[in-house]
């Protein structure tokens, strides 16, 4: 996901290839926000790419930080099999309660000033998660293909490493 968010950032600021030592090590937040911030000050009135690519664009970030917060969660979080919190405020799993097959575990992630959050997650929601994540890439590239194709029909195939 951060790879990806780098080279759309360096790509859409029009920056040369040097910009990466800024944006190795930042966090997939920063990433994303700056993403967004650097397609509204490059095209502020839509004329480089259309509003639709616009639009599609912001919606694919904000659904990949929404699943940002769950990743976290897997990566960071402590796991449990059993549920030590018995509070009612216990996150629910993040695509409903349906039998995959797989055994629930709990998981508590710690952020600085901020409540604990707790949450039921099974193995195969973080299979979902995994293959949500790869969908949202997917959609990316798409529409930073048809972005750079509408802003110059004569460059040469982009993002040809994430091609599928």
């Amino acid at each position: 996901m951060d790879e990806l968010l780098r080279e759309l950032i360096t790509d859409i600021s029009g920056a040369n290839e040097v910009i990466w030592i800024l944006l190795q090590g930042q966090s997939s937040e920063w990433l994303s926000e700056t993403c967004k911030s650097i397609l509204h000050e490059r095209d502020p009135y839509c004329r480089r790419w259309p509003e639709s690519h616009h639009a599609n664009v912001l919606e694919l970030l904000n659904k990949l930080s929404r699943h940002r917060v769950i990743r976290n969660a897997v990566i960071h979080g402590v796991w449990y099999p059993y549920d030590p919190f018995t509070e009612d405020d216990l996150l629910p799993r993040p695509w409903g309660a349906r039998d995959d097959g797989s055994p629930v575990y709990y998981c508590t992630r710690s952020r600085y000033r901020k409540i604990d959050e707790a949450r039921e997650l099974s193995v195969g929601d973080v299979a979902v998660l995994a293959d949500e994540i790869a969908d949202v890439q997917s959609r990316l590239i798409f529409e930073f293909k048809a972005m750079k194709k509408h802003s110059n029909p004569n460059a040469g195939e982009a993002f040809k490493r994430w091609s599928s």
